[in-house]
């Protein structure tokens, strides 16, 4: 191979490695897990991504500050004032699509 082609290859490889590389540290087995990565991921996250409301993080615990961004709270204080990582995305983004989901999910 030419040098030529060698660079243009490593170029192309080089960010595909340090990509996958900086996801290794992220693998999680179970739900509990993966809410205790959101947290790290979402630590220097300037907003909630539904709102837009400042977060202020106490270790892994989110509060959403709701003077931030003027919400106003409807119905239930306590859940609003903390982030559930259960419902960042509705399960039926996720579930619509497979075939238990289609044939009545847990009743199947």
């Amino acid at each position: 191979m030419s040098r030529k082609t060698l660079l243009l290859l490593s170029l192309l490889v080089a960010p595909i490695s340090a990509f996958s590389l900086s996801f290794s540290n992220y693998h999680q087995n179970n739900f509990q897990q993966a809410k205790v990565v959101a947290a790290q991921i979402n630590a220097d996250a300037p907003a909630d991504f539904y709102c837009g409301c400042k977060i202020n993080w106490h270790g892994k615990k989110g509060v959403p500050d709701l003077s931030s961004c003027g919400y106003n709270v409807r119905k239930n204080a306590n859940r609003a004032d903390r982030i559930e990582w259960e419902h960042v995305m509705p399960a039926w983004e996720f579930g619509h699509q497979r075939q238990c989901w289609q044939n009545g999910g847990r009743k199947n």
